[in-house]
């Protein structure tokens, strides 16, 4: 199975630089984005989990457009990446 790469928001921490922090830790491009953009998709997904303390999980989708060449993968995060 191929996942986007993603994150979660910390306390305290914004949008914005919770999208640049992921993008940093996955990508290795920092500060990618100057101003929050539109996402292209909300997802709202109900979890089942007694274990979890969450009940809603709620995914907002951005596109970091690149040419994919100045990538620099942090293999600890994934097993592999295309």
């Amino acid at each position: 199975m191929w996942l986007s790469r993603g994150g979660h928001i910390d306390a305290g921490e914004g949008l914005l630089d919770a999208l640049n922090r992921e993008i940093d830790e996955e990508l290795g491009m920092q500060k990618y984005f100057t101003e929050l953009p539109k996402p292209f998709l909300l997802t709202i997904t109900p979890i089942h989990n007694k274990v979890h303390p969450c009940t809603m999980h709620y995914d907002v989708w951005f596109c970091v457009q690149t040419g994919g060449l100045k990538f620099n993968i942090d293999l600890r995060e994934f097993l592999d990446t295309r």
